[in-house]
């Protein structure tokens, strides 16, 4: 399943979100019953539409896994689309996943 959220303005650089995003993540799944998060993998892409953004695999322990890409807008709003499965599933729709994140595309309106 993937959803796309539109958040508030970002405060700080690309890296500064997402290291925050992920913190808090992390901290509200911590806030549950053995619930946890592990960054499996994390680099920077440019999005189609020309802005840069993280891409951010997590480990949703105890089963899950996501993908995420984490963006600022040209207008200064956080961009988070976000991908996930059960890991036992998660070959059957990778390459799913990565050809929605890979076509993602920002439009600002006129």
């Amino acid at each position: 399943m993937c959803g796309i959220h539109l958040g508030g303005k970002a405060q700080g650089s690309l890296d500064e979100l997402t290291n925050s995003l992920l913190a808090a993540y992390a901290n509200s799944l911590s806030q549950g019953d053995g619930l946890a998060s592990r960054v499996i993998h994390r680099n920077k892409v440019l999005l189609k539409s020309g802005e840069l953004a993280s891409d951010v695999t997590v480990d949703l322990i105890p089963g899950g896994r996501s993908r995420r890409l984490l963006a600022i807008t040209s207008s200064g709003n956080i961009l988070i689309v976000d991908c996930e499965t059960y890991v036992e599933q998660w070959q059957k729709y990778q390459n799913f996943f990565d050809q929605i994140l890979k076509s993602f595309r920002v439009e600002v309106p006129r």
